[in-house]
């Protein structure tokens, strides 16, 4: 019988359920699928995420190209995304926009 061949690369991310964190709770689970160019006068398609919980199948699906961001089907730029995003990752509120 054939063995089945393995692949010499590592996965980039995890991909197993309930592996704990460093810093408590659990690892997030990735996906990812890159972006398409246009074939056939189709268009092509956007890369995207799938990050799921570390401890069960909730999960937020991110599509993204070079300009924009849409996060489970809230679609913006890549700058107004930053603006929310940045502040929380660094451990600060967002500020409010005038």
């Amino acid at each position: 019988m054939p063995q089945a061949r393995r692949s010499s690369k590592k996965p980039a991310f995890n991909r197993k359920l309930a592996q704990p964190a460093p810093g408590g709770g659990f690892k997030l689970r990735a996906w990812q699928t890159r972006s398409k160019p246009p074939k056939g006068g189709r268009p092509g398609a956007m890369g995207r995420f799938r990050i799921k919980c570390g401890c069960c199948d909730e999960s937020v699906l991110i599509a993204y190209d070079d300009q924009s961001l849409e996060i489970n089907g809230v679609m913006a730029s890549t700058a107004e995304w930053r603006l929310l995003l940045e502040p929380l990752l660094a451990g600060k509120e967002p500020r409010p926009r005038k």
